[in-house]
């Protein structure tokens, strides 16, 4: 499936194939994370829109996207910054991004597989891109400590995120670093979704 946005032009899964690869291999048993990944979700889409309304902030900066998935807004910043590195945990994401990286002929993206939790200090860019991170309670904890790493060395963080109920409480903790909050109301398949982006910053 193509999708096409501000000039890019992105190759994505088709769902119903996602779908028969994972309860193939539900089916047999194999334990495979659920594919995240393979969808456009609403707060990606908001971040690219913040990303392109507000360029200045990202230009000529080394930008990091963690947890990207099909990676928009990897694909949009990479017109302002110098450089962006899109990483996900997950082998397939990342090798659709580097098969999109080819298609859109760009030099200044590179993606590679990455767990966040071992990304070291040595590796910190100047801004870090997080998109629908902080759905899963049991990973709050462990997401807020690379969060307030990153901030403490001085990292600049761009946050998009539903307004869900179970991820007021994350939020908050956020509170002291929130520079400001951009909303919006995105549509995709029919449907509307309120998005928070968060510019945080230690302060």
């Amino acid at each position: 499936m193509d999708l096409f946005y501000d000039g890019i032009h992105l190759k994505i899964p088709e769902p119903e194939s996602i779908k028969d690869v994972y309860k193939k291999a539900l089916n047999l048993d194999e334990k495979i994370p659920f594919p995240y990944w393979s969808k456009l979700w609403p707060a990606a889409k908001a971040l690219a829109l913040f990303i392109a309304q507000n360029p200045y902030l990202f230009y000529n900066k080394k930008v990091a996207e963690l947890g990207a998935g099909l990676a928009l807004p990897s694909f949009v910043v990479a017109q302002f910054a110098s450089h962006v590195e899109a990483s996900d945990y997950v082998t397939d994401s990342v090798e659709l991004i580097k098969a999109n990286i080819i298609l859109n002929g760009l030099q200044n993206i590179s993606a590679r597989v990455l767990n966040w939790n071992n990304l070291t200090e040595s590796e910190y860019p100047e801004i870090v891109l997080l998109s629908d991170v902080n759905y899963e309670p049991s990973s709050f904890e462990t997401l807020y400590i690379l969060i307030s790493k990153l901030l403490e060395s001085g990292v600049t963080i761009f946050l998009a995120t539903p307004q869900r109920l179970q991820g007021a409480n994350f939020i908050n903790l956020l509170q002291n670093s929130i520079v400001s909050t951009t909303n919006y109301n995105i549509d995709i398949n029919n449907s509307t979704t309120p998005i928070s982006i968060f510019h945080l910053q230690n302060q």
